[in-house]
């Protein structure tokens, strides 16, 4: 490659990085064509072959060949990762409610040590496929992985599994119901053909998983379900009273499960919890409050955000 293609391609990272920080990140921006499709059309070019795995916290990760070239290029959230790796400890127990193919499990299972746990739910096949590749190659021998979905209840649920590239944004809610809002803003061009596929995947309750068991951390990331796995786990938080949850909060996709995005914030408040909102941008933790977080994450907005809860007030350096 010569050295007028490495520059070009020096400065389409930084736009694409750019882009995925400061103008996709939550704030709802990809529903806008052209915006949509200059981030796709950067990809495109920088994606080129895609490496079959990069190595991140002292772990070799194999990736998604169709995921976000964020991870690819060292974007993976850095102020959320610190903060899961200061929470955690030898010996802490460590929920991962939608693993995907494992970067927070991975970090968590060297923060616990031999002596602590830690517990990768994901239910989509083809992530649970890399998932337990990657825990083999890392000799992650402290993780247990639960190829189920976490939900309000035991049992059997519809799941539309992405196609596309789109494996990490795989739901219980079919995106086909509202394509303008909940398919096209995640792909190039407006054909949503091959998007998601119906399948069936089984649940549980954390409530029912972890009744004999402390979790000091949960990390719950499994788009617009979260609710429902709240849902399941209220004797859990009230039982674990120095627990932390580290959750995404986008009401769209909450609203689009069939849940009430305030009500989550809502039932976190009535179990005596404070919510931190976490700030990339500025690398900063903020207190956040639920009117607050509802004024400036709206289903109309289709954005969302990074939360942090807990019963003490947290401060980080």
């Amino acid at each position: 490659m010569n050295k007028n293609k490495i520059g070009v391609k020096g400065f389409l990272t930084s736009v694409y990085l750019f882009l995925k920080k400061r103008v996709f990140g939550g704030r709802g921006l990809s529903k806008f064509r052209l915006l949509k499709d200059l981030n796709f059309a950067i990809e495109d070019f920088l994606r080129g072959k895609t490496p079959k795995y990069v190595f991140w916290k002292g772990n070799k990760i194999y990736l998604d060949p169709f995921g976000s070239l964020v991870s690819t290029f060292g974007g993976m959230r850095p102020l959320e990762t610190k903060l899961i790796e200061s929470f955690l400890s030898n010996g802490s127990v460590f929920a991962d409610v939608g693993a995907s193919i494992g970067w927070f499990t991975l970090l968590a299972s060297k923060k616990v040590g031999g002596s602590g746990k830690v517990y990768a739910f994901e239910p989509d096949p083809r992530n649970l496929g890399l998932l337990r590749k990657n825990l083999k190659v890392n000799n992650a021998g402290n993780v247990v992985v639960v190829p189920k979905a976490v939900s309000n209840k035991t049992g059997k649920i519809p799941f539309f599994a992405r196609g596309m590239g789109q494996w990490g944004r795989s739901s219980f809610f079919d995106p086909g119901s509202d394509p303008e809002r909940l398919a096209l803003p995640y792909i190039k061009g407006g054909d949503t053909t091959g998007f998601s596929e119906k399948i069936e995947v089984e649940t549980l309750r954390l409530d029912d998983y972890f009744k004999d068991k402390n979790v000091d951390v949960i990390k719950i990331e499994v788009n617009g379900a979260e609710a429902l796995a709240q849902a399941g786990m209220l004797d859990l938080l009230k039982k674990n009273k120095n627990v932390k949850i580290f959750s995404k909060f986008s009401p769209i996709l909450i609203a689009a499960t069939g849940s009430d995005p305030r009500g989550y914030l809502e039932n976190f408040a009535k179990l005596r919890f404070q919510i931190f909102e976490i700030d990339e941008d500025e690398e900063k933790l903020l207190p956040a409050s639920v009117d607050g977080l509802m004024k400036k994450y709206s289903v109309e907005k289709g954005n969302g955000g990074d939360i942090v809860i807990a019963r003490k007030p947290l401060t980080f350096q």
